[in-house]
């Protein structure tokens, strides 16, 4: 049997913004909640990791079921009436004149996350915050798509320095933002491309369910697909740095579908997704209690998961931030060898790699001689990335220590979802 929530030590606020994100509580979640309110929590620190956390109105619908009179329940009852007209009418009027005029174009579009989520999950727009319309398009159509946009008056965002091949590599398109309107990701995937990752989009698209916007006809994805794709997403995209929101989506869905979890694990072992899904009901199961059958976690996995792994995941949620190392370089991997003399080995071998490596990071033929010349600068580039990092290392300083084992890990697990 898995055992949930030993290994979280949260303070009260954290416990209490958990606790009140349910969709339902229990008579004893309430009392618990309760006594939290009464026992001196900060109301300006709940409010601020409700706001980091994006589960402000998610509170706020917690505070109304416990009944509890008090000043933030009176600011966020402020703010869901400002914000309501926004998600109520003003944002489900874009995206149907977004969907409306794609439509007209021949161009199918499966809305994901935001709005959908919020109509058809948490049953009320403004529980669930978003700041954009993402929509799955055929990856055949997705250009049509993007001069459809900029017919409506949008323009690809440059407030960021994208690379010129972002459309190719990742799996949405630089973004599109208009003077009034929220931003539009024209999506091409689900995730971006990665190991044993495989996703049947015929099925995708096949099972596609139908929901109303604003009178207009739209889609979006089935029960089961939509959980997959939320895990994914935190997985695959974002390494689990998406704050609790994305844990409280799927306890929503699931709170409020009947989730066919058989075709969930067909589908994830079909598609090479089960680690990614299995981690993901892990974490919120550490969260929220357990939140799929006992024996769906034995089939996504049944030998179950390192504690390492599933630390530096809610460590991700919790922090919104990816623990480890920005710029390591195998640093990381390096420092975790006891051994002094293998720590400098595998640093020269970084510093002298195969001359194929450095042809192949400049554009060179693999016998080109001038590969040989550009050594010099293959090294400049590492010790202006890497020096600072380098050095607090050999000063064995521990928070530089610590971002190294946390980096570690993150390769370890990156690799091991790789290979479900």
């Amino acid at each position: 049997m898995l055992s949930f929530q030993r290994r979280l030590h949260l303070d009260r606020e954290l416990d209490l913004l958990i606790t009140a994100s349910r969709r339902h509580l229990s008579a004893d979640q309430q009392v618990h909640a309760a006594a939290l309110l009464a026992d001196g929590s900060d109301p300006q620190r709940l409010y601020n990791l409700a706001e980091t956390h994006h589960l402000k109105m998610v509170l706020y619908r917690g505070l109304i079921q416990l009944g509890a009179a008090s000043p933030l329940r009176d600011r966020l009852e402020r703010e869901a009436a400002e914000q309501a007209l926004f998600y109520e009418f003003v944002y489900p009027q874009q995206l149907a004149a977004v969907l409306a005029a794609l439509d007209a174009a021949g161009i199918r579009a499966l809305i994901l996350k935001g709005y959908a989520l919020g109509q058809a999950v948490y049953d009320q727009p403004v529980l669930r915050a978003y700041t954009d319309f993402d929509l799955l398009i055929p990856p055949d159509q997705i250009m049509q798509a993007a001069h459809i946009l900029t017919e409506l008056g949008y323009t690809r965002d440059t407030s960021h320095d994208y690379p010129p091949d972002y459309d190719q590599q990742h799996h949405h398109l630089v973004p599109y933002v208009h003077p009034e309107w929220l931003p539009v990701e024209l999506h091409q995937r689900l995730v971006t491309p990665q190991g044993s990752l495989h996703i049947d989009y015929d099925s995708v698209w096949a099972q596609a369910q139908r929901i109303d916007i604003d009178g207009t006809a739209a889609e979006t994805l089935s029960v089961e697909h939509l959980l997959i794709y939320l895990a994914l997403h935190a997985a695959c995209n974002h390494l689990f740095n998406v704050g609790l929101r994305a844990l409280c989506d799927m306890c929503e869905v699931i709170a409020a579908r009947e989730v066919p979890w058989t075709q969930v694990v067909a589908d994830c072992r079909a598609w090479g997704c089960t680690r990614q899904v299995y981690m993901m009901l892990r974490i919120a199961s550490e969260f929220y209690g357990p939140i799929a059958p006992e024996a769906v976690f034995a089939q996504l996995c049944p030998q179950g998961i390192a504690p390492e792994f599933l630390n530096y995941g809610i460590t991700n949620v919790l922090e919104t931030t990816m623990a480890g190392l920005k710029t390591s370089s195998g640093l990381a991997e390096v420092w975790q060898s006891p051994d002094p003399a293998q720590r400098w080995w595998a640093i020269l071998a970084r510093f002298f790699p195969p001359s194929s490596e450095v042809a192949r990071t400049y554009d060179l033929a693999n016998t080109d001689w001038k590969r040989w010349l550009y050594y010099p600068r293959w090294q400049a580039r590492l010790m202006q990335r890497h020096l600072a990092t380098g050095l607090s290392l050999l000063r064995s300083d521990p928070a530089t220590l610590e971002r190294a084992q946390q980096e570690a890990v993150r390769r370890d697990l990156i690799d091991w979802m790789s290979k479900a």
